[in-house]
Parts: C-alpha cells; structure tokens; sequence
C-alpha cells in the first residue's frame, strides 16, 4: 500500500521541482529605463532551448508595438494591457497559438507565456529582463 501512495506523489514532485525552476529569483537591472524599444533576455524558462535567447520589444510606445523572436519572426502584438507601472502584449495567431508577455517598466523584468496546437498541444513559461 504504502508503495502506491509514493508512486501516486511522484508526478506532484516533478510538478512542484519543474515549477521550482521557473520560481528562481531573477534581479532587476538598477538602472533600467522603459523605452520604445527593449533588448530582453530569457533567464529561466520551462523550455531548457529558450534560456539566453533574446526578444526584441520595439515600438511599444506605440499602438502597434512589435516583437522580433530569436527565431527570426517579427510580429505585430496587442496591447491588453497597460498601466503606469506594466504593460502586457499578446499575439493570437488564427491557429490558436497564443504569446503573451507581462513587462514590469520600472524593473525590466519580465514574464511570458507561449500555448498553442502545432502538431500537438504546447505550453511554455519564461521569465526574464529587458534592457
């Protein structure tokens, strides 16, 4: 019996230890300043591939604020969001997929979440900061 309750606890362990790694503290940058356009680094993220990539935020002090991915693709992104201190943006493609990213502007810190169907159901979470 008692090795039926560890077998049932081990997916809430890797749950917990996955989510643990995107929870890591990430320090703001003091001297951050909010622009038109950012340089952001991933940092953390559920998707090992996606640390040390760079998205470039631009125009957005715009209403047409952009983002230029580290695969080469530059898309046009929604403002849903936007309040003295954060701004959120988002592209919803006609496929589904969805790309919202969270920005704090007076710290550069930033969160993004990825979901969609290419082929099969995907969802990333990366944290980040811009400069």
């Amino acid at each position: 019996m008692n090795k039926l309750w560890l077998l049932a606890l081990l997916p809430l362990a890797a749950c917990s230890m996955q989510q643990s790694a995107i929870d890591q503290p990430i320090e703001a940058n003091s001297s951050f300043v909010f622009g038109n356009n950012l340089h952001c680094e991933i940092l953390v993220s559920t998707q090992k591939d996606d640390i040390g990539k760079i998205i470039t935020l631009m125009d957005l002090e715009t209403d047409h604020p952009r983002a230029l991915f580290a695969s080469g693709s530059d898309s046009p992104m929604k403002k849903v969001g936007e309040y003295e201190g954060s701004l959120t943006i988002q592209l919803a493609t006609p496929a589904g997929s969805i790309d919202s990213i969270t920005l704090d502007k007076e710290t550069g810190l930033f969160a993004r979440a990825v979901v969609g169907n290419m082929g099969s159901p995907y969802a990333g979470a990366s944290r980040g900061a811009c400069k």
